[in-house]
């Protein structure tokens, strides 16, 4: 007989000795009303002035790093005309969309 451990039943002790079982991990894969503007999910945790001052050094000559401009500001009006190139639903990840390998 094959006994399986399993970390969501078996309970464990914190360093109190109060038992404890882990709960399995929890979250969304996309948000339960789809991507819909005006949602903003990037919460910063710098304000825009405190963001503003913020210096990015970069060694001279690097290879590996580079500054960029940044993107012309959004002028608020929606693309029209551009072609989709992948619209995914359920679970996806970048190896659906373009796998890696040969």
């Amino acid at each position: 007989m094959v006994v399986i451990s399993s970390l969501l039943v078996d309970t464990l002790k914190d360093s109190k000795g109060q038992s404890f079982t882990l709960q399995a991990p929890a979250g969304i894969d996309l948000p339960k009303k789809g991507f819909i503007p005006g949602d903003n999910y990037f919460q910063s945790s710098l304000s825009e002035e405190a963001s503003s001052k913020v210096a990015i050094k970069i060694k001279e000559g690097s290879q590996k790093m580079a500054l960029f401009e940044a993107f012309p500001k959004w002028d608020g009006k929606d693309l029209v005309g551009m072609k989709v190139l992948v619209k995914c639903e359920g679970k996806c990840t970048t190896d659906h969309i373009s796998a890696a390998g040969e």
